[in-house]
């Protein structure tokens, strides 16, 4: 199956999310979207410094990953991945909407000019706004810095070395809560008008995530190096940072995650006192239970090494799932991922190949400069007598096809036959971006979901720039619908 989807310029990946902790310990693991169990984990440790939070030996840490490709039964090249760091700046603004792009980044910047990290390396910022809350008359801007270097020389061995497709490079925090809205386990913090605090523990650490909804309002995060305390007071210093938190945002439910052996979630929930609901979830010695499925097919994953699987290597893993509010990528130039149609069990990637065979025609005709995944096309009365001629093309190649390889195109015919009918609105509002965007405008992102709705998300130099873009789309797709 995979040989044959390859020569029609088609490719199955995995997409799979590797977390690395302050403590060296690194983790890969690949999720089925669908059942929402894991189907691979492995896991070691690399020489990480928690002090300047960098990795000691790059060359190590790219040998390690091997290791654990192998480990997990999964070939690199046939992966894209998201790789979590350990959280170097996180933080929170609220800005009015009358605020400048330029304004936001001076301010960013302004507040890591006191922090001894980026004092000796040049940071990496990204940044992501977030919905406006109901009762807030602020939106929020949530953004995370890492070192410039740190990123450069990851990328450069997942490009030399690894050979697997790095596409993001997130923060621990981010990928926390990709995996709390992910998973069912904690469905009910994610809802629409909940309101949740949500207290994290880990070796170094103590941080407050306040959300509304799925959207992130506020975090604050305690330096409590936890081992150099005694018991008593390590936990009440959690309960300390907890308590002002409950009573600044006023919860209806409390989370307490623990991902240290020195502190038991469950017993630090026993010291809070709250009125709400209260649940709490041991990552460290003290476990009882799990927060996602384990596939019964996973036959290459060690159980002794499964209970240490992190709700934030699990977010990695999933962060192609959906379009998360908070969204961090440390790669200069923001990757996109890859265009892939879920088609039964596979994911395919949708290569420029593959586009070339299955929409000659509109490619010809249609589709000049166009460096996306699908071929955009536009879909008016004209264009249907096309798409007809392009399905009728279409069957002369696979039976052609068939004659040289059997009966090994009937697996591959009704993939391409479902995604040609799947997608005529994607290609018609492409077909739109490709005449319709100015060049002071940057699309960086193109969503499209199973029931046909459309998201585009990009940067624009002026708000001029915008109106036109909007306007061309318009003209070009009479039934498409714009909203703020």
């Amino acid at each position: 199956m995979s040989g044959l989807l390859s020569a029609v310029g088609f490719r199955i990946r995995k997409h799979v999310g590797i977390s690395i902790s302050a403590s060296g310990f690194i983790e890969l693991v690949y999720v089925d979207k669908k059942s929402k169990k894991v189907l691979a984990y492995a896991a070691g440790n690399i020489k990480y410094n928690s002090a300047i939070r960098e990795i000691i030996d790059y060359d190590e840490f790219a040998e390690v990953v091997q290791d654990l490709f192998n480990e997990a039964g999964l070939d690199p090249r046939e992966c894209t991945v998201t790789l979590n760091i350990p959280n170097v700046h996180f933080g929170i603004e609220d800005i009015e909407d009358s605020a400048s792009e330029q304004y936001l980044i001076e301010d960013i910047q302004t507040n890591l000019e006191d922090l001894y990290i980026f004092k000796r390396n040049e940071p990496v910022i990204s940044k992501c706004v977030m919905e406006r809350v109901m009762g807030r008359s602020n939106r929020s801007v949530i953004y995370g810095a890492v070192q410039q270097k740190a990123s450069d020389e990851i990328v450069r061995r997942f490009d030399t070395i690894i050979e697997a497709e790095l596409v993001r490079i997130d923060t621990s925090y981010s990928s926390m809560l990709k995996a709390i809205q992910f998973c069912d386990r904690f469905e009910q913090y994610v809802r629409k008008g909940q309101r949740t605090q949500i207290i994290l523990v880990s070796s170094n650490s103590c941080c407050s995530f306040y959300l509304e909804g799925n959207i992130l309002v506020s975090l604050k995060e305690e330096i409590l190096a936890v081992k150099s305390y005694s018991s008593d007071e390590v936990y009440s210093a959690i309960s300390k940072i907890a308590t002002e938190s409950i009573n600044n945002n006023k919860p209806t439910k409390l989370l307490i995650i623990s991902e240290t052996d020195e502190v038991n979630s469950e017993l630090v929930a026993r010291g809070i006192p709250f009125d709400g609901g209260v649940d709490y979830l041991n990552k460290n010695l003290n476990a009882s239970d799990q927060f996602i499925d384990i596939s019964p097919n996973s036959s290459s994953i060690d159980e002794n090494m499964i209970s240490y699987l992190t709700i934030e290597a699990v977010g990695a893993a999933v962060s192609d799932y959906d379009d998360y509010p908070l969204n961090i990528n440390f790669i200069q130039g923001d990757k996109a991922l890859p265009k892939m149609v879920e088609v039964g069990e596979y994911e395919i990637e949708i290569l420029r190949f593959a586009v070339f065979v299955v929409f000659v025609a509109i490619l010809a005709g249609a589709l000049v400069g166009f460096l996306s995944g699908f071929v955009m096309t536009q879909i008016k009365n004209s264009q249907k007598d096309t798409i007809k001629s392009l399905e009728t093309q279409k069957n002369d190649i696979f039976k052609r096809k068939e004659k040289a390889e059997g009966n090994q195109t009937e697996n591959i015919f009704p993939v391409l036959t479902r995604i040609v009918d799947n997608n005529k609105n994607v290609i018609e509002v492409y077909a739109a971006l490709g005449e319709c965007t100015p060049e002071s405008i940057y699309i960086n992102k193109f969503v499209a979901n199973e029931k046909g709705g459309i998201g585009i998300q990009g940067e624009a130099k002026t708000s001029e720039s915008v109106q036109e873009f909007i306007k061309g789309l318009k003209v070009k797709n009479d039934d498409l619908m714009v909203t703020k």
